[in-house]
């Protein structure tokens, strides 16, 4: 697991917090509001297990139903870096990202890190 140091961790919560409001924005125009629920902050708050609480009584009451379950090692490591700069570019609605956004965009995804040192 990694963490972003403390000043790099300010900086990217102020830009999640702008990107936050026209991500919602995106996903209420493409009717996608009530489907999406990752990246989110919902009112009442709601977690993962309020999520899966609700999809199995959707199961329940929905047999024969399967519901599967997946976890993507190295998720954000392996997405296509220049989809996720096309798809910031598209919240945004514009056709370059301003300098401050570009910045921050190549902090998270051309970074480097110390793994911890496992002694004996």
């Amino acid at each position: 697991m990694s963490y972003a140091g403390h000043k790099d961790s300010q900086i990217f919560r102020r830009y999640s917090l702008l990107l936050t409001e026209k991500y919602e924005d995106a996903l209420a125009a493409s009717g996608l509001g009530k489907s999406v629920i990752a990246y989110r902050r919902f009112h009442p708050p709601k977690c993962n297990i309020h999520f899966a609480n609700e999809a199995f009584r959707f199961i329940e009451q929905h047999a024969p139903c399967v519901a599967m379950a997946f976890d993507v090692k190295d998720f954000f490591e392996s997405l296509n870096h220049k989809l996720l700069k096309s798809q910031w570019k598209a919240v945004m609605a514009v056709k370059e990202l301003p300098p401050d956004h570009y910045s921050v965009f190549r902090a998270i995804t051309q970074y480097s890190k110390v793994e911890p040192c496992m002694r004996d």
